[in-house]
C-alpha cells in the first residue's frame, strides 16, 4: 500500500508531514524521495499503452480479451 499520497494530502491541508510519517512509521526522507521522483520514459510509456488498451477494451463492450486486444 502506498501511504505517500495520504501524506501529500495532509501536507496540502496545511499539516505537519513529520507527524503524518511517523504515524504512518515512514521516514520523512522517503516520503521527500518520493515526491520530487519525476517518471522515466518506460513508466511514461507504459501509461500510454495503458491507456490505448483501455480504450480498446472499452471500445469493444469489455469482450475483447488480451489476445484480440494485442493484435
Amino acid at each position: 500500500m502506498n501511504v505517500y499520497p495520504f501524506i501529500a494530502a495532509e501536507k496540502a491541508a496545511a499539516h505537519h508531514v513529520a507527524t503524518a510519517c511517523a504515524l504512518l512509521e515512514v521516514s520523512t526522507s522517503a516520503y521527500y524521495q518520493w515526491s520530487q521522483h519525476v517518471p522515466s520514459v518506460r513508466e511514461r510509456s507504459d501509461g500510454a499503452l495503458s491507456e490505448q488498451i483501455v480504450a480498446i477494451h472499452t471500445d469493444s463492450r469489455e469482450t475483447y480479451g488480451a489476445p484480440r486486444v494485442h493484435r
